[in-house]
């Protein structure tokens, strides 16, 4: 049996390395007996330019396209810039459906589709409602914490502003979670 989830919601603002922290904090307690579930969206880099997003299911390593950068896709949201791909959606939905229980789950990232639509990875949202984790990591744009406070008090936010805080909050977790019996 897995205690109550603890809610730790990582944010900041585009390329301040908020899926580095995840990654990172994945690579430092792995190797120990923790169960870490859920899924990652590293970039895909071109030339060091950001051209797309993968979904890594990180129980099994198994990655897939999520988005391609494609400014003004959507001729009736000219604002968009990244064209998503449904059926990885779907896939990302159905790993994180098998999620729980876990002892760190990890959800790199929910957002406006999620809180306000109830699209996207709502399975995300299931398996925070569960509580059936040690600790969820879940990255959220800052324009969204106040929705993610509302829904899932009392949760923790840490902010990335800077390589220092990033670094700061790496040091953080790995040993909040390598503690963690």
């Amino acid at each position: 049996m897995y205690p109550t989830g603890n809610i730790i919601f990582l944010t900041g603002h585009r390329d301040t390395g908020k899926t580095i922290i995840c990654e990172q904090l994945i690579n430092g307690i792995s190797g120990t007996s923790k169960k870490i579930t859920g899924v990652l969206s590293p970039g895909r880099y071109e030339n060091n330019r950001k051209t797309g997003i993968f979904c890594l299911d990180i129980a099994t390593g198994e990655k897939k396209l999520l988005a391609n950068y494609f400014p003004s896709w959507d001729p009736k949201k000219p604002q968009r810039e990244w064209e998503f791909n449904q059926e990885t959606l779907d896939w990302g939905n159905d790993v994180l459906g098998k999620s729980v229980p876990t002892d760190l789950l990890v959800i790199d990232e929910i957002g406006y589709l999620e809180f306000d639509k109830n699209k996207g990875w709502t399975n995300a949202l299931a398996a925070l409602d569960s509580r059936k984790f040690q600790y969820g990591l879940v990255v959220v744009r800052p324009s969204l914490i106040e929705n993610a406070l509302k829904r899932y008090p009392p949760a923790e936010v840490k902010e990335v502003s800077s390589l220092e805080t990033r670094n700061l909050i790496i040091q953080e977790l790995i040993h909040l979670f390598s503690a963690s019996p």
